[in-house]
């Protein structure tokens, strides 16, 4: 607690989250890639294609992260999760 006995609270609520996920995959990228991409393809068309297609490989891959997150209820993300792994290996 802080000295006016108020304190913070240190969770995030669903948006929070969200909000920062997103910040951290669309960061700086944004604003680079789609000049290049669309260089490479010489269309329109085909650059978006391409946007859509690599949003949906991301989006399996956060289907990942929310199947791990629920099935492994333990801090520290990816090396929880790799020490979950290592102690499942060795007691097989």
């Amino acid at each position: 607690m802080g000295e006016d006995g108020t304190s913070r609270s240190q969770k995030m609520g669903l948006i929070g989250a969200i909000s920062y996920i997103i910040g951290n995959i669309v960061g700086s990228g944004i604003f680079i890639t789609p000049t290049s991409i669309l260089k490479k393809t010489n269309s329109v068309g085909l650059s978006l294609i391409v946007w859509v297609a690599a949003a949906l490989i991301s989006m399996l891959g956060s289907f990942c992260y929310v199947e791990l997150g629920t099935s492994i209820r333990l801090s520290g993300g990816d090396f929880a999760y790799m020490c979950f792994m290592k102690w499942f290996v060795t007691k097989l």
